[in-house]
């Protein structure tokens, strides 16, 4: 997924970097871990927790009330365990192409034995 570093997320809501990381923590904005580790957010999801529009995400940060630690701590682990789902979910993808592959290959060596074995039958039936 093409998505945005946390940077350009705070760059493009106007917001700090803090904001776009506490709005993850706390399970309001989906994010996912890049290949280098880094955070991935897509511009709709972004968008859709900092709106563009005239309200701006300041009008709704400031009519939610103030999380607690116990809110912040959920949130955080909402964010890891839904960046686990993604790495499985990658996993269990790859593991897939695997079998396809494997059966494959099971495949073409079933009729290479199924091969052989019509001409053994045939070399066999010739010999007197």
């Amino acid at each position: 997924m093409a998505g945005l570093s946390l940077q350009e997320a705070a760059r493009r809501a106007g917001v700090g970097k803090s904001a776009i990381w506490r709005a993850i923590s706390a399970g309001r904005l989906r994010a996912q871990r890049d290949p280098e580790g880094g955070i991935s957010i897509a511009l709709a999801e972004l968008h859709r927790v900092f709106p563009l529009d005239g309200e701006g995400a300041g009008g709704a940060r400031a009519a939610r009330p103030e999380q607690g630690p116990a809110d912040r701590h959920a949130g955080a682990e909402l964010v890891e365990l839904r960046l686990r789902l993604t790495a499985a979910e990658t996993q269990i993808s790859g593991l897939k192409d695997m079998v396809e592959e494997l059966r494959r290959s099971r495949d073409w060596w079933q009729q290479q034995a199924e091969r052989a074995t019509l001409a053994f039958t045939a070399l066999a039936q010739r010999v007197p």
